[in-house]
């Protein structure tokens, strides 16, 4: 869409009146001063404009079509159509506590690292995820340099430098 821009010479627009002929420059003031003057916009003067702007109108501004994908009618407003789309795309996380065992870790032959690997409803393997140390458990976790690997359909999988000796608890976030 483009603006409309004036030249602002004071001949951009066209006008038409109803005024009979018969009508003085008395009345004809009068009218405008008690806005009664009947007038119509009937257009642009091209000799006083400059750019011609996008033409405000249902089909530029929301054709009813849009509306109607986007669950509206034809009396839907951009303003309404806006809202909806932020229902439509807005974002649905879910946040959860997830709880590994002390008793949970082992160290693979072969790895200098423990490991765990825990079940998460709703995680998968495609999950878009925030995952951090709960509040309680911020000193084991970072004593114990605990973090997420890995994860898949319903698991998450977390690593530590050394064996944490309570249970950690995680915060996860799944962004979706």
């Amino acid at each position: 869409m483009k603006d409309i821009v004036i030249k602002g010479t004071g001949n951009s627009r066209l006008l038409k009146t109803s005024l009979g002929a018969e009508t003085t420059w008395t009345d004809a003031l009068s009218a405008l001063r008690d806005g009664t003057f009947p007038i119509d916009l009937s257009g642009y003067n091209a000799e006083g404009i400059d750019v011609d702007g996008t033409p405000l109108n249902t089909a530029n501004l929301l054709a009813d079509v849009v509306a109607e994908l986007l669950g509206g009618d034809t009396s839907m407003t951009p303003s309404q159509a806006f809202e909806r789309l932020f229902q439509l795309c807005a974002l649905k996380s879910v946040a959860i506590t997830a709880t590994l065992p002390a008793a949970g870790w082992a160290k693979p032959s072969g790895s200098a690292k423990y490991t765990q690997t825990i079940s998460v409803g709703g995680v998968t393997a495609t999950s878009h995820l925030v995952v951090s140390y709960a509040a309680a458990s911020h000193d084991l976790w970072l004593a114990n340099e605990v973090y997420c690997s890995g994860q898949g359909d319903g698991t998450l999988t977390f690593m530590a430098a050394a064996k944490p000796t309570q249970n950690v608890v995680a915060n996860v976030l799944i962004v979706g």
